[in-house]
């Protein structure tokens, strides 16, 4: 959508709603991300929350100015649990049947509470707004061929994009079954808990620290591109401009505000996804919408299987 018609989802709700549905539509979403630098950052050095999240506000204006880091990160984020995985040597056959939710799941609300947190955070809202803001500049004609080539090697940066964030949280997931859950540690619900524990079950610090560093390698990726977003997101919907800096710092402000003590970091950071998962239909119905919309995207439209998967 945004290579095909050059505006992004925010502009394109701003021009096609009501100004009442385009307020209701504007999001922010960062408070998940620094709640989770502030934790790692607690793991790693010992620091107060209230610390964390000051010296995570440090550390995204560094990563603003070097975006290019965002893809070490990442990759950094996605070696740190597959050696985690190697290390848990999990049943495979019994990772695989996880794929069907239990039914269970309907029954006892914290279990679907916690799934739809899981949902939230690997796929945020915000990160559709940025995204279609991304590729929007990707074409200097709007002609067909190059629309066609841009197409393409969108496509192929984000099935690549998404199939390294699932085996990012598939990981994560798996680890988390094969060390607690076997080991009868069932009740770990909070991420100092599993630093700690993780440490004492692989009988090396060295586990730990590789936790609460990709942990922290994560949050700072996702603190980077929630700041984009919003930018994205809010020159879309309000045509408010406010430079990088600024947004990440009041945003850093609002969310030391938030924090409150080490286990209530861990209800305050799950509350926030399972808000990013309620506010999904809010970004892809919109997008679904417009992507499938012959008036605006002509023979680039979503249709037939692809449309009734959407």
């Amino acid at each position: 959508m945004g290579v095909v018609t050059g505006r992004d989802l925010a502009q394109l709700c701003r021009e096609r709603y009501s100004r009442r549905m385009t307020l209701l539509l504007w999001i922010a979403c960062d408070v998940a991300e620094v709640v989770g630098n502030a934790v790692a950052l607690q793991m790693l050095f010992g620091v107060s929350l209230a610390t964390g999240v000051l010296l995570s506000a440090v550390g995204t204006f560094a990563m603003l100015a070097l975006q290019r880091v965002v893809t070490l990160l990442i990759l950094f984020v996605g070696f740190c649990f597959v050696v985690e995985l190697a290390l848990a040597r999990p049943v495979w056959s019994d990772a695989f049947a996880g794929f069907m939710p239990p039914r269970a799941l309907l029954r006892y609300a914290g279990m679907l509470w916690l799934a739809a947190g899981i949902l939230g955070a690997m796929v945020m809202p915000h990160n559709l707004y940025l995204h279609s803001s991304l590729v929007k500049n990707h074409v200097p004609t709007r002609d067909d061929d190059t629309i066609g080539e841009a197409l393409r090697g969108v496509n192929i940066d984000t099935f690549a994009s998404l199939g390294l964030a699932f085996i990012v949280n598939a990981s994560l997931l798996v680890v988390a079954a094969a060390v607690f859950h076997a080991g009868g540690y069932t009740q770990v619900d909070d991420l100092a808990d599993a630093h700690r524990l993780i440490a004492l079950l692989f009988e090396s610090h060295w586990v730990g620290i590789a936790f609460a560093a990709a942990l922290l390698a994560g949050s700072l990726n996702a603190t980077v591109t929630g700041t984009l977003a919003g930018q994205a997101v809010m020159e879309g919907f309000l045509r408010l401009k406010m430079a990088r800096w600024a947004r990440a710092l009041l945003t850093r402000a609002l969310a030391a505000v938030a924090s409150f003590g080490q286990h209530g970091s861990n209800a305050l950071l799950v509350a926030t996804q399972v808000m990013l998962s309620l506010q999904l239909p809010l970004s892809v119905i919109p997008l679904v919408r417009f992507a499938s919309d012959a008036r605006l995207m002509g023979r680039w439209r979503v249709a037939r299987v692809p449309l009734a998967l959407a």
